[in-house]
């Protein structure tokens, strides 16, 4: 039953950090192309970067 949760919630913190690191890699290729500005994508990529940290070591405590 516990296991099948911890399973669970580590495919689900795995998921999530796939997107993340998409929606990051994403604004990042933005900012080197310059179509948006680094006023706008520091404060992003800084957030992005800390939920990516968060959600790697989720997806550790539930491995």
């Amino acid at each position: 039953m516990l296991f099948n949760e911890a399973k669970a919630l580590h495919t689900a913190a795995k998921k999530a950090n796939q997107s993340q690191a998409k929606l990051h890699d994403l604004v990042a290729e933005r900012l080197k192309d310059g179509e948006i500005s680094t006023r706008i994508a520091d404060p992003i990529l800084a957030e992005s970067a800390f939920f990516l940290q968060r959600l790697e070591n989720l997806e550790k405590v539930w491995a």
